[in-house]
């Protein structure tokens, strides 16, 4: 039997994800953010929205396959920086075999080294480590985030944009995560 990460690792890695995603790919749609177990996919926690589809007549520029390997690659960097102990790193390394399938494909088709691909997305885990870190706290209170909630979020948190009373309607993780921020 495989050993299970805690909630933490699984929010980290997600929160890596999910910054990458929205720096470095702003045209893909992300729908979801969760640390809830889906027993069907057999994962942890995922993001959900549009991958890039390499169509052989149609394949997008290098930079985006680039940017999709070091978004597929910074949850793993952001779960090790969180904990870089070699006890945790096989799990680590378990949990993250599809991101790292994904992106060995991706280098292969681009040419693009995975070591080099590795080293980019931990820097990227360094820049944004901010970012990741208040995106993992909100997800181990809220354990999922739709739709726009976790950018607004970070808006928020990190930035200082308001949020206003609309968004606090329709997004009811929001209101949550301000009564716990102020209490």
């Amino acid at each position: 039997m495989n050993a299970i990460p805690s909630q933490k690792h699984v929010a980290y890695h997600e929160s890596g994800h999910f910054v990458a995603q929205i720096v470095l790919q702003p045209v893909s749609h992300i729908s979801r953010v969760s640390i809830i177990p889906d027993d069907d996919e057999g994962t942890c926690g995922a993001v959900y929205g549009e991958d890039i589809v390499l169509w052989e007549d149609n394949m997008p520029p290098r930079e985006r396959i680039e940017a999709q390997i070091i978004c597929l690659l910074s949850g793993f960097a952001a779960e090790r920086k969180y904990d870089p102990s070699e006890k945790h790193r096989r799990l680590a390394m378990e949990g993250a075999s599809r991101d790292f399938e994904k992106a060995i494909n991706l280098c292969e088709i681009a040419g693009i080294s995975l070591e080099e691909s590795h080293l980019k997305a931990r820097s990227f885990v360094d820049e944004r480590w901010n970012e990741i870190i208040c995106l993992t706290e909100a997800l181990l209170i809220v354990k999922e985030f739709i739709g726009e909630e976790a950018e607004i979020w970070l808006d928020y948190a990190i930035r200082n944009v308001p949020i206003s009373d609309l968004m606090l309607d329709q997004y009811p993780n929001l209101e949550l995560l301000m009564k716990t921020k102020m209490g």
